[in-house]
């Protein structure tokens, strides 16, 4: 069905994003620390949501995690699940210089 497909091509997109976000941060060890720190500041306000508790208060994910929603946005960037790029072909020959020759 339409529905089950497009649950399943959700589940395939964040998950290919994250793999990126994880394939980034093992080359960038220093984020562990920052993006933790992060989680750490807002580990009540994270309590709250996973014990339903937090009420009617409207908090953006992007507001409590500026960072991490930076790491995602970036690598949504840098490696789109979805190829929103249209195909393109040049239009006139281009001369590339070489340093130092």
């Amino acid at each position: 069905s339409i529905m089950q497909d497009m649950i399943i091509a959700g589940a395939e997109t964040t998950a290919s994003t994250l793999s990126w976000v994880f394939a980034a941060l093992g080359h960038h060890e220093e984020w562990w620390a920052i993006l933790g720190a992060e989680v750490e500041r807002n580990k009540e306000w994270l309590d709250s949501i996973l014990e339903d508790t937090f009420g009617e208060e409207k908090v953006r994910f992007e507001d409590k995690f500026p960072m991490i929603s930076k790491v995602v946005t970036e690598t949504m960037r840098w490696r789109p699940a979805v190829p929103f790029a249209l195909p393109h072909r040049k239009t006139q020959d281009a001369k590339v210089k070489i340093h130092g020759q």
